[in-house]
């Protein structure tokens, strides 16, 4: 594997197996491998680790939005199109859960840009059926 940092994008290139399904879900990875299956997913998450720390060193950040926050209010997060009911009108538009957490730089001391927005999944008003 080599990994190359430059101006923050990473390469990374898989040597060590012929045959492999590699699947990107969000902040997930699976790898699926015919009885290697343990030894790829020790190697990814280590593979994981590394990317976390190159991250780390250009002081980029994760960053998740609070829970039971105003959508409008809370900074760098955007809703994804799926809500969830609730009858509480006081409760519409306010963040139920962060499906993706999203990314940050510190450009300097105090100040930080959002990279990569949060998606969260934020309350909507049920609606009435008749019947």
């Amino acid at each position: 594997m080599c990994i190359r940092d430059s101006s923050f994008s990473v390469y990374i290139e898989f040597t060590f197996i012929e045959t492999f399904k590699l699947e990107f879900n969000g902040d997930s990875v699976t790898l699926k491998i015919a009885n290697e299956e343990s030894i790829a997913k020790e190697y990814l998450i280590a593979t994981k680790d590394k990317l976390e720390i190159i991250l780390s060193n250009h002081s980029i950040e994760k960053f998740t939005p609070e829970i039971n926050k105003n959508i409008t209010d809370a900074e760098g997060c955007e809703p994804i199109l799926q809500t969830v009911d609730t009858d509480d009108d006081a409760k519409v538009n306010y963040i139920h859960s962060v499906v993706k957490p999203g990314y940050e730089i510190i450009v300097k001391e105090g100040e930080k840009r959002v990279l990569r927005k949060s998606e969260v999944m934020v309350y909507s008003k049920r609606e009435k059926t008749d019947g």
